[in-house]
């Protein structure tokens, strides 16, 4: 996690450890990798974490940690020979399943530029200190955090839908608490 990163989920922590009493339900409508969400889950300061997520991608990859065979996805990472031609082929597939997607999901995550999903994405070339495709790729690491948050599924729930609507849902609750990450569209000018 780099420092600003670091930063925000402290503010969010001394946020919510003022909250008195702690709310019973923590909402993160838009997750995305959910770095508050899962802050909030593991030290507690919300009776239960409800993660939302529109993006298919996205979503399968909390799904199969929350409710699918998350044990399978963390084996799999640990074992993937991460090199440009498997990365290529394992890319080109078309995923049959939940689990098949979230692999393919984290995978493109680790080894697009800028960690970008979104289609046209090109692979990093040269990397951080020259590592090519490997330098953000930690298969130990990635297997574990796979691990730690399938653990916490008794106190997350994951819901693939549009956050405003799950927004809708709990606004009229005045023991939940939304986290909602500022989205910014930037205008490129020609």
């Amino acid at each position: 996690m780099d420092t600003v990163h670091k930063v925000f989920v402290q503010l969010i922590h001394q946020w919510l450890t003022g909250i008195k009493p702690k709310p019973i339900k923590f909402i993160e409508p838009f997750v995305g990798g959910g770095i508050v969400g899962l802050h909030v889950a593991f030290r507690q300061l919300a009776d239960h974490v409800i993660l939302a997520e529109l993006d298919e991608d996205v979503a399968s990859v909390w799904h199969t940690m929350i409710y699918g065979d998350a044990k399978r996805l963390a084996v799999r990472i640990a074992t993937f020979d991460l090199t440009p031609d498997a990365v290529a082929k394992e890319l080109s597939k078309i995923p049959h399943n939940a689990e098949e997607r979230a692999f393919r999901t984290i995978l493109k995550n680790r080894v697009a530029r800028g960690g970008i999903l979104a289609a046209g994405a090109g692979m990093l070339r040269n990397g951080e200190h020259g590592k090519g495709i490997k330098s953000r790729w930690y298969p130990e690491t990635l297997k574990k955090r796979v691990l730690e948050i399938a653990k916490m599924r008794e106190c997350i729930t994951f819901i693939r839908n549009d956050g405003l609507q799950v927004m809708k849902q709990y606004a009229h609750r005045e023991d939940v608490v939304f986290f909602s990450t500022p989205h910014i569209q930037l205008e490129v000018k020609s």
